[in-house]
């Protein structure tokens, strides 16, 4: 799907954010990159290492405040 007013791009960009699914993504780029990091094997423990790694940072952060 195309924006025709660039001033509906956060608008259009908001939508995906919000689906649960991919095939429900108006933007077919990020609805492949969502599919692939929830649905392939691969992706999923692409994810899990970025977000165990997000974990720790936090738990460092934590330490020194």
């Amino acid at each position: 799907m195309a924006v025709r007013n660039k001033s509906s791009l956060p608008l259009f960009f908001m939508h995906d954010f919000h689906c649960k699914k991919a095939d429900d993504m108006k933007n077919k780029i990020l609805a492949e990159r969502v599919r692939y990091l929830k649905e392939s094997d691969k992706g999923v423990k692409q994810m899990c290492r970025i977000m165990e790694e997000f974990a720790k940072e936090e738990r460092e952060l934590l330490k020194w405040r």
